[in-house]
This record gives structure tokens, C-alpha cells and sequence, in this order.
């Protein structure tokens, strides 16, 4: 190798590197562009409900489940729906989780989705 062609070189690593710190620090990749996902394949963020996952600056915290909360509720539903009626998406009604809208309300929350 010539050193004009060693210097060129160094210089394709260096400018290399100054990319790639552009988008990655020590704890975090820094992401300025959209993110295209191929439609036939999907993407799945987090592969186990044990995993954490937080949105907007809330701590990470991994897939809510929930037995049913019935505080925090004002009565604004009238007499058809009470803080203690409980959902279950139409999934699994026999054996899957319901939740109040308590439940959800919390979840969301505590994930960042909504605002606390």
C-alpha cells in the first residue's frame, strides 16, 4: 500500500467513525431520519412480556397485567358503566386477562403512551 493510499484510507475510517458517532453514545442510538418498516414482515419491539419498554422520557417498565383496579375512577359513565365493569378486548374470554378501564388508563400511563 502507498502512503497516499494508507492516508486515504485512514481517512474513509475516520469519516466512518464520525458518522457512527452521529447516531450511537455509550447508552443510546440517536435516530433523526423516519424508520420504514417492510409491510410483509412487520417489526416486533420487545420479544417477551418481561422485556421493558418505555415511551417519552417514563422509565421502562415490561407488559402491564393486572387483576383489576377499581380506584380513580369519577362517575362520568352514568349508571350503564362503573369503575368496576371489566373488558377483555374480545380475546380469550374464557381464560384471558380483563381490565378495567382503570387498568388501561394505568398501563398507558405508566408506559408513556399517555401523558401523567
Amino acid at each position: 500500500m502507498t502512503p497516499e493510499q494508507e492516508q486515504a484510507l485512514i481517512q474513509k475510517v475516520n469519516d466512518l467513525q464520525a458518522r457512527l458517532d452521529r447516531f450511537e453514545r455509550q447508552d443510546r442510538f440517536y435516530l433523526y431520519k423516519d424508520v420504514q418498516v417492510l409491510k410483509e414482515q412487520g417489526v416486533r419491539i420487545g420479544t417477551d412480556t418481561k422485556q421493558k419498554l418505555g415511551f417519552w422520557g417514563r422509565a421502562p417498565t415490561i407488559q402491564f397485567n393486572s387483576t383489576g383496579e377499581s380506584v380513580g375512577h369519577d362517575g362520568h359513565g352514568g349508571a350503564a358503566l362503573t369503575h368496576t365493569d371489566d373488558f377483555y378486548g374480545g380475546l380469550e374470554f374464557s381464560t384471558g386477562n380483563r381490565y378495567t378501564i382503570n387498568d388501561i388508563v394505568k398501563a398507558l400511563k405508566r408506559c408513556g403512551i399517555l401523558a401523567v
